[in-house]
């Protein structure tokens, strides 16, 4: 717990734990598995848990590049394909 402008900001791993109705107004650091990510608590999050609201994955720039060759390549091979079938 550290204690910045008069602001207490909680840091924790707990993903799993349950938002009190106490906890509104409060900074929560949830640890992602890679850092811990900022959540700033209001009255709508009562009652869901830490963990609904970070996200634990994350996509690769190289991943969708590839992705996206391929779904080019697998279009254009479809139309081919159905263009040799109606002539």
């Amino acid at each position: 717990m550290q204690v910045k402008n008069n602001k207490i900001e909680i840091r924790t791993c707990e993903s799993s734990s349950t938002i009190l109705p106490e906890y509104v107004g409060e900074t929560f650091h949830i640890y992602n598995g890679r850092k811990f990510v900022p959540v700033f608590i209001k009255k709508e999050m009562v009652g869901y848990k830490l963990g609904s609201f970070i996200s634990t994955r994350s996509t690769s720039k190289l991943l969708s590049f590839i992705f996206s060759v391929i779904f080019k390549w697998v279009k254009k091979y479809i139309l081919l394909v159905i263009g040799q079938v109606i002539a």
